[in-house]
């Protein structure tokens, strides 16, 4: 899923801004004062999983009219149409998310999830925030020890934000889920009267281990742990000219018909 935001000052009444996946027209913008206000407004699509190429490409409609065959037409065409007195700005470009397991496949497939500790293993569980399923820890004989779910994320060269939720239930103070990136503490939560927490925790760029450890003292027979619905989002294109941006792929093309090409503005 990609969303940004998109403004378009008043004055641009024969303007065409399109979005284009993989080299076909995704989404068409008809830009102009009669139907655009003087502010910004968010679009969300929904995209395949997998390489995609997306171009935001501003153009004359005379420039994508079947009955101009001849380039030379067109743009006559386009500079007899030209009326410039605006701009239009794309800002806030995000992906949705980058990573994410919420254990709705009933295993943990979808993730390179790895287990380790001396306490029970991490289990599916239909004790869930969302959906159906939840991995869960705990709640056995035998769980006495410290579980950990542990998961290897690339992030890129933007970081991401990380959200999930997480429960602990026991009557023992000293039960507790731990998290850790990349073996620092971060945190821990303890019981909250059975109530799902939601965090969330910005992580910079590269590759990070995180880590969901419960701890459990087997004071409490019942104590467990769920983890559900975690999620890794990235925001890009706010700043075009940080090195981390520049890396991303940006590329401009200008057919030499229409307005000044794309450039960083404030």
């Amino acid at each position: 899923r990609i969303c940004f935001y998109l403004f378009a000052e008043v004055g641009l009444p024969f303007e065409d801004l399109r979005l284009y996946r993989n080299a076909e027209t995704y989404h068409q913008f008809v830009v102009g004062t009669n139907q655009y206000p003087n502010s910004w407004l968010d679009y969300c699509f929904e995209i395949p999983a997998g390489k995609q190429v997306l171009e935001w490409s501003l153009a004359y409609p005379a420039y994508y009219d079947d009955k101009f065959k001849d380039l030379e037409e067109k743009v006559e065409i386009a500079r007899r149409e030209r009326r410039l007195s605006g701009h239009v700005f794309v800002d806030n470009v995000r992906f949705f998310p980058h990573v994410y397991d919420d254990f709705e496949t009933g295993d943990f497939s979808l993730q390179k999830w790895r287990q380790f500790g001396d306490g029970a293993p991490w289990v599916i569980s239909d004790v869930n925030a969302f959906g159906r399923y939840a991995a869960h820890a705990g709640s056995a004989t035998d769980s006495m020890g410290m579980s950990s779910l542990e998961l290897a994320v690339d992030l890129g060269y933007t970081g991401a934000l990380l959200t999930f939720w997480v429960k602990v239930v026991s009557n023992n103070v000293e039960d507790c889920v731990w998290f850790f990136i990349d073996r620092q503490k971060i945190r821990p939560w303890f019981d909250q009267e059975g109530h799902y927490a939601h965090y969330t925790h910005y992580i910079g760029e590269g590759v990070h281990r995180l880590t969901w450890s419960f701890v459990n003292t087997g004071k409490d027979p019942e104590a467990g742990a769920w983890l559900d619905d975690i999620k890794f989002y990235t925001r890009e294109g706010d700043d075009l000219l940080r090195p981390e941006f520049r890396d991303l792929g940006w590329k401009g093309r200008d057919k030499g018909i229409g307005p000044p090409g794309w450039r960083t503005a404030s």
